[in-house]
Parts: C-alpha cells; sequence; structure tokens
C-alpha cells in the first residue's frame, strides 16, 4: 500500500491530516505580504468610473477598524453600488474573514438584507 502523502495544493485535511492553508505559512503569508506592498490608489481610482449601481442584492461589509481601506472609502462604495447600503462590523479589520466569520454569516443570513 502507497505511504500518504500531503497534497502540495496545501489547505483543507489531507491523508496525513491537517495540512496548512494557502494563506498562511511559508507560501501564502509572503506572498499576501507582497500583494500588499504592491498596493497603489491608482488602480482603485482608475477602475472607479465602472462602479455602479447592481440589480441583485448586495450587501457590503466593512470593517470598522481597516487601516487599510478605511470605512469612508467602503461607504462611498456603498453610494456608488448599493445606494448607501454597507453594513459596518465593530471590532474587525480588512480582512472580515479572519477577524469577525460570524459577522459575515449572520449577514448573508440576514433576510432583511435580500
Amino acid at each position: 500500500m502507497d505511504e500518504p502523502r500531503p497534497d502540495p495544493r496545501g489547505g483543507g485535511v489531507g491523508l496525513t491530516g491537517p495540512r496548512p492553508s494557502l494563506a498562511s505559512g511559508a507560501f501564502g503569508q509572503p506572498a499576501f505580504y507582497r500583494q500588499i506592498a504592491q498596493f497603489d490608489q491608482a488602480f482603485t481610482d482608475e477602475i472607479e468610473p465602472s462602479y455602479g449601481p447592481i440589480d441583485c442584492p448586495v450587501q457590503i461589509l466593512w470593517g470598522e477598524h481597516d487601516r487599510w481601506v478605511p470605512v469612508s472609502q467602503g461607504r462611498k462604495l456603498a453610494d456608488l453600488m448599493t445606494s448607501g447600503r454597507i453594513r459596518i462590523i465593530p471590532g474587525a479589520g480588512h480582512l472580515l474573514q479572519e477577524d469577525a466569520p460570524e459577522a459575515i454569516v449572520a449577514a448573508m443570513l440576514d433576510p432583511c438584507w435580500s
């Protein structure tokens, strides 16, 4: 019988037990920080004129303590795309999925926002 080998793609649970996510550890974290270092407001400004109302239910969730893209930018995006519908998540920063995953689930299950 073949020996179990870890899946080189990372993430999830493999034959040998838990695997690290690609978003963490030796591969993911440096890639994430390289991506952040390349951020330039000019890229956002370049595509902003194409933002407009969306014809389906949309919720914009924004971390109250987002230091990368401030809440004021989230409000501006919400005004352009959702007539101002935004939910500010208390205590969360830029990475809502890490800081407040329960808030994402609660927002998706909230019938008032659909």
